[in-house]
């Protein structure tokens, strides 16, 4: 390795002898490296959830002691190439890591799954695989991850072993509503052409993915060094898990082609350090293809799964700008005007159906946030709420969601501007004309900033710049 590769935190980034790029196995029978097996069909590897991963006979569960002592040795340079170094593959996220934009979830999909088969090569135990932590059903960083003088402990961390990832943003109100979306990208963030272009988070990314990174803080806060807190890995696999959870409810990725045609090249390496020329989305739309399935999920070797695009009507879209900032505790409401064809619409989202005959959904873009100083601040939407203030629950059916910021003002890259969060409006409308209080001539997006302490002395300050809700319609 070339270069004077300095241990540290603080310097690893800017290290020219780590190489960019990631351990990559072609899907299934195509491209693997002569070390490695071909995954039959119906031997799909199962992840657990890491709850159930306990001791045995006062001895770590075999999953946690391979990957104890497989970043053991990573940390220690310990490895068969740099390429396995821990620095190297959280360099990995660093220089190629999509965030903001449709390429997040397949991009990550990638990441996760060589990461596995590097910790499978350098711990020794082929039957190792990735867990994944579901804190929806256990919101505290499980207890494997704590302890002076264990390779999964990370010392940056923000917070302590007893306390929880936010229920409003992990909790299972919280995931169902996301579960129920149709649109994906109102799921899965929003259309890009390019691999980091900052286009939009979906519901999946902005709520609990940047809410977790946000409340755990320390590496885990930071974009580019994320990947060195070994909850990192776990933390993405119950998201990776939720996608394809997504799937198998009848929920359908996009059949846009420049989702589907995009590659990841010069992303990836294959075990031998060859690089890959470039790693296809349509080769990541399924855990199946990858080998490998969650423990909660049927063994079902999938197909991919497309369908007719959503689409902004351009007729059916308002917005407004926004030049005063949003305080601690104190709604900030924006005023937008539709015309009486939104109304209309929007009353026929509001009307109950079946999912399959949905044909629109109202989106809400929040766009030019200028990020608060403070990490760990978590925003609350609110639409058309008269008795707004912080003792308003998040049951209460004005409510639209929440949002995060993750790693604010400190991840400047090409192509990543000021973030923007998508809602889906057409939930809460429902909720809202079950309790006959439907929007009529106005829409009032109310945001309600909420400190990670509730101490005196945190202050948040942020600038949504621009408000915009639309309808989208499918495009067959």
């Amino acid at each position: 390795m070339g270069g004077n590769h300095m241990e540290t935190r603080r310097t690893f980034l800017k290290s020219a002898g780590v190489a960019a790029g990631a351990l990559l196995f072609s899907p299934r029978t195509r491209g693997l490296s002569q070390n490695e097996t071909p995954v039959p069909t119906g031997s799909l590897r199962i992840r657990p959830d890491v709850a159930t991963l306990q001791p045995q006979a006062g001895q770590d569960h075999p999953i946690i002691k391979a990957y104890k002592r497989a970043v053991d040795l990573m940390k220690g340079g310990q490895v068969p190439n740099d390429h396995f170094r821990w620095e190297a593959q959280a360099k990995i996220h660093a220089d190629w890591c999509p965030h903001r934009n449709w390429f997040f979830l397949p991009w990550h999909r990638a990441y996760l799954d060589c990461f596995e088969r590097v910790i499978r090569k350098v711990s020794g135990d082929d039957n190792f695989v990735l867990p994944y932590w579901n804190w929806t059903k256990d919101p505290q960083v499980p207890a494997a991850f704590w302890g002076a003088g264990n390779p999964l402990f990370d010392s940056t961390r923000g917070i302590g072993p007893d306390e929880a990832m936010p229920a409003e943003a992990v909790g299972k109100e919280a995931i169902d509503t996301i579960l129920a979306l149709s649109d994906f990208e109102l799921f899965g963030s929003a259309r890009s052409t390019r691999q980091r272009q900052a286009t939009g988070e979906g519901q999946l990314e902005e709520t609990p993915h940047d809410t977790v990174h946000g409340t755990i803080l320390g590496n885990m806060g930071r974009v580019p060094l994320s990947a060195l807190d070994p909850i990192f890995w776990l933390h993405h696999a119950n998201l990776d898990r939720l996608w394809e959870q997504w799937n198998r409810a009848g929920h359908k990725n996009t059949s846009d082609t420049a989702w589907t045609d995009f590659a990841f090249t010069g992303n990836f390496y294959d075990v031998q350090g060859t690089p890959v020329p470039g790693v296809k989305v349509s080769e990541l739309d399924s855990t199946s293809k990858r080998g490998y399935r969650y423990d909660d999920q049927p063994e079902v070797v999938s197909a991919p799964m497309l369908v007719s695009n959503f689409k902004t009507l351009d007729a059916l879209s308002f917005a407004t700008t926004n030049t005063e900032p949003a305080k601690r505790g104190l709604p900030l409401a924006a005023h937008i005007r539709p015309n009486s064809e939104f109304f209309v619409a929007a009353r026929q989202a509001a009307a109950p159906v079946k999912p399959e005959r949905e044909k629109q959904v109202i989106r809400l873009v929040i766009s030019d946030v200028t990020p608060p100083k403070e990490n760990g601040a978590l925003v609350r939407v609110f639409v058309n709420c008269p008795y707004l203030s912080v003792d308003t629950p998040t049951n209460d059916p004005h409510y639209v969601g929440s949002f995060s910021f993750f790693d604010v003002g400190a991840h400047v890259e090409e192509d990543h501007g000021k973030p923007a969060y998508t809602f889906d409006l057409t939930a809460a409308f429902r909720k809202l004309n079950r309790v006959q209080k439907l929007p009529k001539d106005q829409i009032q997006v109310q945001l309600l900033a909420i400190p990670k302490t509730k101490k005196k002395e945190a202050l948040i300050e942020f600038l949504p710049g621009k408000f915009e809700v639309s309808v989208a319609e499918v495009q067959d």
